[in-house]
């Protein structure tokens, strides 16, 4: 097994650089959406989504801390788009 002339020379700054920039450069599009942005994308009360979540229907909110509750927009969207119109 031959190992590369140059892996003595690796420039790991260089490397860390290179992640920067690629992560800068990257679209992060999951938002992460409060209760009432829940309701209105799902055309539902607040009543509705306690009532769902406690109930095991709704998607796990992904960010709970005291009363700060968050869902992943994009958990949501696959939610919706495998849940039947009838069981809404």
């Amino acid at each position: 097994m031959q190992r590369p002339a140059n892996i003595m020379n690796f420039d790991f700054n260089q490397m860390k650089r290179k992640i920067k920039e690629r992560l800068a450069a990257a679209e992060f599009t999951d938002r992460l959406i409060s209760r009432a942005d829940l309701c209105n994308k799902l055309g539902v009360d607040r009543s509705t989504t306690y009532r769902w979540e406690s109930a095991n229907f709704l998607p796990k909110p992904v960010l709970k801390r005291g009363k700060t509750i968050r869902w992943s927009e994009n958990e949501i969207d696959v939610w919706l788009a495998t849940t039947k119109k009838n069981d809404l």
